[in-house]
């Protein structure tokens, strides 16, 4: 009986001691931080224009975030578009398991949040956040995880803050080395529009100029007086602004074609005369922006969307044009010359299987 009654006081003591331990758990868990939050920063020979097109678009995030481990089965899904606040970014292997990333905030050229999971007991969010330097831009990369009142969760945040360290050491490496090997032009005072356009008729003189923006301008005008006399003894319409298509460029000249919109074309219609011809233009997904002032300064522009073209990843899909809209010459008394700069580009690949997924 006695033996029973110690063992009795001894079973008591241990859960006695279980649960003091489990309390004492409890209330340093209370001290524990419920903010798991890492941010690193690094410097980049970069504009922020091509830095924050790394992290607006998801394609391109993929190339250097940490998102999910090396899954050689994993599955990738991404929104259309796959860029701005609201887009989202889903995986799911069997060594990746599951996960969803969604921009949660966007401020052109200066930050990006994301969301991790949202919605869901694992949420958390991260961020770069981007500073102009004089040798380019500050990266501020960093990740934060709400643990609340889930005690356990406050020491599993504590355990793993190495880990998400190395992480955001890793992915801003990776960063680094992506902007700086594209080009430098900054694109930020460029507002570009993604559109479709269709195709249309159009009446074409092909020819060629030196590299001279003022012997451009010339050629042009002579070829646009052609096609207006082409037009009017056909019993055409204008149907839009002037253009030009940029064929090819060297040191020596450059080669256009030089077009004209118009309605009416039937099927009796002369398709030729001479070097003047009918045609359509191209029909697909574009680029376009502005360019406002003289036709002289308008290669800095194509430069800005060649830029941009290489930050998010774009490929061409032919020859690049210009509408002129206002006075491609810079001396009509019309107002500020404004030329529309338009390239085509390939739509962007369909989600699907992810070729090299980034491990974590």
């Amino acid at each position: 009986m006695r033996q029973r009654q110690e063992e009795f006081v001894d079973l008591q003591r241990i859960l006695f001691a279980t649960l003091a331990a489990f309390l004492a758990f409890l209330l340093a868990g209370l001290f524990v931080p419920r903010f798991a939050r890492v941010e690193l920063s690094v410097e980049v020979d970069a504009p922020p224009s091509v830095v924050f097109a790394q992290a607006e678009d998801l394609r391109r995030l993929e190339r250097w975030a940490a998102l999910y481990v090396d899954d050689p089965d994993i599955r990738v899904s991404r929104s259309s578009p796959p860029l701005g606040v609201g887009a989202t970014l889903e995986w799911d292997g069997p060594l990746a398991g599951s996960g969803v990333l969604e921009i949660a905030e966007s401020d052109a050229h200066e930050y990006v949040a994301y969301r991790l999971n949202p919605g869901e007991p694992g949420e958390a969010v991260s961020w770069l956040e981007l500073e102009r330097t004089a040798v380019g831009t500050r990266v501020a990369y960093g990740f934060e995880h709400d643990y609340g009142f889930n005690l356990v969760g406050r020491y599993f945040g504590l355990l793993w803050t190495g880990v998400i360290r190395r992480d955001l050491e890793q992915g801003l490496g990776r960063l680094k080395a992506v902007v700086e090997a594209l080009p430098r032009t900054d694109f930020a005072d460029l507002a570009v529009e993604r559109a479709y356009v269709e195709a249309a008729d159009l009446v074409i003189r092909p020819t060629e100029a030196p590299p001279d923006p003022q012997a451009t301008t010339r050629v042009l005008a002579e070829s646009y007086l052609e096609i207006l006399s082409f037009i009017a003894a056909r019993e055409l319409r204008e149907a839009g602004p002037p253009i030009a298509v940029l064929r090819e460029f060297d040191n020596a000249s450059r080669r256009l074609d030089a077009g004209i919109p118009v309605d009416g074309v039937g099927a009796d219609t002369p398709a030729a005369e001479g070097p003047i011809r009918l045609g359509r233009s191209y029909e697909g997904s574009v680029l376009r922006a502005l360019h406002r002032g003289p036709y002289a300064s308008i290669a800095e522009t194509h430069r800005m969307m060649g830029s941009y073209l290489r930050a998010y990843g774009l490929e061409r899909n032919g020859p690049a044009w210009e509408v002129y809209r206002r006075g491609a010459d810079g001396r009509l008394d019309n107002g500020e010359p404004v030329t529309e700069i338009v390239y085509p580009v390939r739509p962007t690949a369909p989600a699907g299987r992810a070729n090299r997924p980034i491990s974590q």
